[in-house]
């Protein structure tokens, strides 16, 4: 198990420049995946502004994390 430097969020679109190619598709698909919940919770909740940047957060987060368990 190797230990890595947390990165912040806001950095995690720089992350993908810095990425092999085949890998953007699995973090931009945990990516889309978290706009689109965030999107839609915050739709019930009537509270867009709150839901739709923790959705993107969430979703990199999981996209960062399934990158580093290959």
């Amino acid at each position: 198990y190797k230990h890595r430097k947390a990165i912040p969020v806001g950095m995690a679109f720089f992350y993908l420049l810095h990425m092999k190619k085949e890998d953007h598709s699995v973090f931009i698909t945990f990516l889309n995946v978290g706009l689109v919940i965030g999107l839609i919770v915050g739709l019930l909740a009537d509270n867009i502004g709150l839901w739709l940047p923790l959705g993107v957060a969430f979703g990199a987060a999981l996209g960062y994390q399934k990158l580093e368990e290959k």
